[in-house]
């Protein structure tokens, strides 16, 4: 039972239509983003906008080899629909003309090859200034205090070095010292066990 079942995948695969590699690569991608990212940092006079684009040959009787090669793909129910794509692009808020521009790219990108452009839907999404939250404001807090305490204690080193066999408190505040850490640093020990 097992080797017909083997045999009949066999057969289906070598039987179902089979682009060949550069045909393949001819094809149109199925998603053709900018970088999402970038637009969110550009900030917010900026949106990121997805086209929904439907490929559909000029003619009906078009010789197009792009759009034979789109069918040829379709008809593998396998694969994904090459006539159907998806483009991202980050477009300025409130400039229409900015839009239009991306879809007449589209548009003369495809009309070499005697397809059409029909824009089913733009779904854009604009970016909002984020408010710093709690752990945002307490990490800057941390790094204000960490960086105070090196200043103070290596202020505190190098004004009173004196006090540095004191009290333990004090200790503790003069290990933040950086005159301290760059000389442990910068020391060779001649104690051979390491």
């Amino acid at each position: 039972m097992r080797f017909y079942i083997l045999l009949i995948t066999i057969i289906f695969q070598f039987a179902s239509a089979e682009l060949n590699e550069n045909d393949y690569y001819k094809l149109p991608k199925l998603y053709d983003m900018d970088d999402y990212k970038l637009c969110e940092i550009k900030g917010q006079p900026y949106q990121y906008c997805i086209f929904e684009i439907n490929l559909i040959p000029i003619s009906t009787n078009t010789s197009s080899v792009l759009w034979n090669l789109i069918q040829e793909n379709n008809a593998d129910k396998l694969k994904f629909r090459r006539d159907v794509l998806e483009m991202g692009r980050c477009i300025q808020v409130g400039n229409e003309t900015d839009l239009e521009f991306h879809k007449n790219i589209f548009k003369a990108k495809f009309e070499q090859d005697e397809l059409s452009v029909l824009m089913k839907k733009v779904q854009c999404k604009k970016f909002e200034i984020k408010p710093f939250d709690y752990l945002d404001i307490t990490a800057i807090v941390i790094l204000g205090l960490i960086f105070l305490s090196v200043i103070i204690s290596t202020l505190i080193d190098k004004n009173m070095p004196d006090l540095r066999k004191t009290s333990f408190a004090l200790k503790c505040v003069l290990c933040w010292s950086l005159i301290k850490n760059v000389k442990q640093l910068t020391t060779i020990k001649n104690s051979r066990d390491f």
